[in-house]
């Protein structure tokens, strides 16, 4: 159970790294026909500057595209997944630079900035920067900057970056509104309401394209930054469906283990039902008998949850290959510390109800005539 949260931690907290996170927001239309509506997270070029430019309440923006590009450096050549994005990618995005300026890395057109683990993978101990990658054998990028990868619970997980205005020389469009192929994200002012924003910006598309003859109805609206991991921009239950269900799997395997340490403890009653009759003799009151019971439980479950702890340390990073993620047991994190004391007084307490109430409801006369065990 204790790693099924650890899980549900990691998905919980993709994006959530960023210092400005809970101020962007990506751009999401929604286009109308007669068939019914389609919604895409796919843009026209134009869009990113001109809602900074036209928007007060949006302080920073950036677009961004992936291509797939066979990335040639000497007689090394591999394909990779190159993203194009605007120089504010940098701005917006906590990415830990090793070696470049990031608000200059891109002033020249044919710059590229890749992950530290990219640059091992073509220079080996070599210093990055400086050389020169050939992305299809004619298109080349010298690298400016150097970052660490990207961490696993981000929606970003850039490789290698090149300036998104590089697009028009693979032959994009990027200066029409018609042509939506494109992401951007936009980053709002501390003070500014993501709700009057989305009001505001709904007909943005549609007046852009100014075309009078154009009947065609488009809405554009925000979608928080956080919530694209897992929750769908079309409003289905998206990833987050998996939390549910692994949430209430954690929580049922606790119940079961639960309710077989209860039955177990009943059907081992005989053993101590004698015990029981002789403390009532001598004068031990219910709740004496019942805090005892409770205490034994207690004590059994802190036993095992120590055992648990040992056992995710060994487990977890075969966990990790396996799931693919990078989950950790922090136990210096207070709320960490405060989630796994709820655990164990829920199960401690929850497993120990029923045994000590059945328990310690013994009657003396019965137990020592040994009756106890006669009937349901």
């Amino acid at each position: 159970s204790i790693l099924i949260f650890l899980w549900i931690q990691f998905e919980l907290s993709y994006n959530k790294y960023n210092e400005n996170s809970d101020k962007m927001y990506r751009l999401v239309q929604t286009q109308y026909y007669a068939t019914g509506p389609l919604t895409t997270t796919c843009m026209p070029g134009p869009i990113a500057d001109d809602i900074r430019a036209d928007i007060p309440e949006v302080e920073n923006s950036f677009m961004y595209y992936w291509i797939s590009m066979f990335c040639t450096y000497e007689e090394k050549t591999l394909e990779e997944s190159v993203c194009l994005a605007d120089p504010q990618i940098w701005e917006m995005l906590d990415f830990n630079f090793i070696h470049g300026d990031p608000l200059h890395v891109f002033d020249d057109i044919n710059s590229i900035v890749i992950t530290e683990e990219t640059a091992r993978k073509y220079f080996g101990d070599e210093d990055p920067m400086g050389k020169v990658l050939s992305m299809n054998q004619e298109h080349h990028f010298k690298v400016t900057g150097v970052i660490e990868k990207p961490p696993a619970n981000s929606s970003f997980q850039i490789k290698s970056c090149i300036p998104f205005k590089y697009i028009e020389e693979l032959g994009h469009t990027i200066d029409r509104y018609g042509w939506n192929s494109y992401y951007v994200y936009v980053q709002l002012h501390d003070e500014a309401n993501y709700n009057d924003v989305n009001a505001k910006i709904k007909n943005y598309i549609i007046e852009k394209k100014d075309d009078p003859e154009d009947e065609s109805k488009i809405d554009l609206f925000l979608f928080p930054f956080e919530r694209i991991h897992l929750h769908s921009v079309r409003g289905e239950a998206g990833d987050i469906q998996y939390i549910y269900i692994f949430s209430a799997v954690a929580v049922f395997i606790l119940l079961i283990a639960c309710i077989n340490f209860m039955n177990l403890t009943t059907a081992r009653s005989s053993r101590r039902s004698r015990e029981i009759g002789i403390r009532k003799t001598v004068g031990a009151y219910r709740g004496q008998i019942m805090q005892q019971f409770f205490g034994e439980t207690m004590i059994m479950t802190v036993i095992a949850f120590l055992i648990s702890l040992l056992l995710i340390f060994l487990v977890l990073p075969y966990f990790n290959d396996f799931a693919e993620t990078q989950l950790s047991l922090n136990l210096l994190n207070p709320w960490n510390i405060a989630a796994l004391l709820i655990i164990l007084l829920f199960v401690g307490f929850f497993a120990g109800s029923y045994p000590a109430l059945y328990l310690s409801g013994f009657r003396p006369i019965g137990v020592l005539r040994e009756t106890v065990t006669k009937g349901r």
